[in-house]
């Protein structure tokens, strides 16, 4: 049984205009996580001026939640980011 995902571009279609893949395939029985609420905030509790130092800390913290799962980017399906504005 495969219990790794899959990720794939069907020939029939174009392909990706970016780092993705059109379709991932996630097998039955998988353990799914659901991550929730990432800011920018860095791990001392501080929020950089910049969008850039903000996004960096989101992915960081993102990063060492997999880690403390035992999981990494690859085991990422998907990711959504809002802004907020002023």
């Amino acid at each position: 049984m495969n219990n790794k995902i899959t990720r794939k571009n069907p020939t029939q279609v174009p392909s990706p205009v970016g780092n993705y893949s059109h379709l991932t395939i996630i097998p039955k029985n998988a353990t799914m996580y659901a991550l929730s609420g990432q800011i920018g905030v860095g791990v001392s509790g501080e929020l950089p001026s910049s969008l850039s130092e903000q996004v960096k800390n989101t992915l960081k913290n993102i990063q060492f939640i997999l880690e403390s799962e035992g999981l990494n980017a690859d085991n990422v399906v998907k990711v959504n980011i809002w802004q907020q504005k002023k």
